[in-house]
Order: structure tokens, then sequence, then C-alpha cells
């Protein structure tokens, strides 16, 4: 243990001994100065993600809107004009049918 605690106190003398000179003041003004440029660029970036982002979301909704309308939209192939429709958002009538109801104005 005492060889640990001589190393120990070798290198905090080691230590207490270094020295470090102060930054040059044009060295910090340079960095000060980059990291007033990243920062900007940072949030530039951002912005044109999130604005990416967004049309991104809009562009998933608009197909995936596109494609349940295509999927549950019934075939109108075949079928006589007074039969009605059916979707899985319920039955669909056409303008004569609502009008024999009185729907229709």
């Amino acid at each position: 243990m005492s060889e640990n605690g001589n190393r120990e106190e070798w290198l905090d003398a080691l230590l207490a001994r270094h020295k470090v000179q102060a930054p040059d003041s044009a060295l910090t003004g340079r960095i000060l100065a980059d990291g007033l440029r990243l920062r900007q660029r940072r949030a530039r970036i951002g912005r044109w993600l999130t604005g990416a982002g967004l049309i991104g979301i809009g562009l998933a909704g608009a197909l995936s809107g596109a494609t349940v309308v295509m999927v549950l939209s019934p075939s109108v192939q075949g079928l006589a004009p007074s039969e009605t429709l059916e979707t899985a958002f319920g039955s669909v009538q056409t303008e004569a049918q609502l009008a024999e109801i009185g729907e229709v104005q």
C-alpha cells in the first residue's frame, strides 16, 4: 500500500508543478465566433428539417388516404342503377335515390 501512496504523492506533486498558459485572446475570439456560426447553422438546418418532415407527413397521409379510398371503394361495373353501393363507411346512394327519399333539394 505504501508504494501506491508514494506514486500518488509523486503524481500529485508533478501535476501541481505543471502550469498551463492562458489562451491567446485571438484564439478565444475565434472559438467564440465559430461557436456562434455553428449554432446559427444548426438552427437553420433544424428549421429546414422540420419543414421537410411536415411535408413528408402530409404526403404519407395523402398516400394512405388514397390507398384506403381505392381499396374500400366499391366497383361500379355491372350494377343496376337501382342497387345501392356498400362500402366500409356505409351505403352510397346516387343523387336520384336521394331525391326519391327527399334528401336532395
